[in-house]
């Protein structure tokens, strides 16, 4: 069975994430075009953390602590992507150059950034990241513990799991931390196995793909052109073969 949780709505109606909204997600959720909705897809998804990190920046520069010559171009919406914060976290935080933020910071038309720049973007760049995928994770762990079962496969769609460096290993890390090792009934080990598999085929049919073939067992069928682009899921041709 599939199940659509249509989590990006968490939180609106019953403001249960009031807790954890900072200024900034509150300033962002005030200049969208849907106040007051969507307020768990607006903490997570590619469509606003590039404009979260942009806030952020604004709100430093304001605070004198970062310099306003070097991010002034961070004051026009939407002038950084969530795109940028992948490739600008394809940096190590300890890099000596920061090419790929350099990269960034030149196609923003900012040429003078320094090395401490750089470090304080990448900074905020993956905190704001890191928190969209822990919270995620608290989501699938949540609904994984409610659930008696001992493998669960979850179909995630999304730019920022499809391209960010590091998203899928910390949310995969995260939420194993975050389920529980024994069963709460007989306290025997029962370990809840899942996995995160990409839907490329839209929310809908991408899921419907994935449940039917992780119930299936492994096949050994002859490749075709459609699995490059299907990815981590097997292609429906060469299970049709099989």
């Amino acid at each position: 069975m599939i199940i659509n949780t249509e989590i990006g709505a968490f939180g609106s109606a019953n403001h249960c994430l009031d807790f954890i909204r900072t200024r900034w997600d509150k300033q962002l959720d005030e200049g969208s075009l849907n106040v007051g909705q969507q307020l768990f897809e607006k903490m997570v998804s590619g469509m606003y953390l590039g404009e979260i990190v942009r806030t952020i920046v604004v709100d430093l520069m304001k605070a004198g602590i970062l310099s306003t010559q070097v991010f002034g171009a961070f004051t026009a919406r939407n002038s950084f992507t969530t795109s940028n914060i992948s490739c600008i976290e394809l940096d190590s935080p300890t890099s000596a150059s920061f090419t790929h933020t350099k990269s960034v910071f030149e196609s923003m038309q900012i040429s003078q950034a320094s090395v401490d720049d750089c470090a304080s973007l990448h900074l905020i760049c993956s905190r704001v990241s890191a928190r969209s995928a822990h919270l995620v994770s608290a989501v699938i762990a949540a609904l994984l513990n409610r659930m008696a079962r001992r493998q669960t496969v979850i179909g995630v769609d999304g730019s920022v799991y499809r391209c960010h460096p590091h998203y899928k290993t910390i949310v995969n890390d995260k939420v194993g931390t975050l389920l529980p090792l024994h069963d709460s009934d007989d306290n025997s080990a029962l370990v809840k196995h899942f996995r995160l598999m990409l839907s490329e085929d839209g929310s809908g049919r991408g899921a419907a793909l994935i449940a039917s073939l992780s119930a299936r067992p492994t096949y050994q069928g002859v490749q075709c052109e459609d699995c490059s682009r299907l990815g981590q899921i097997e292609c429906p041709t060469c299970v049709a073969t099989a």
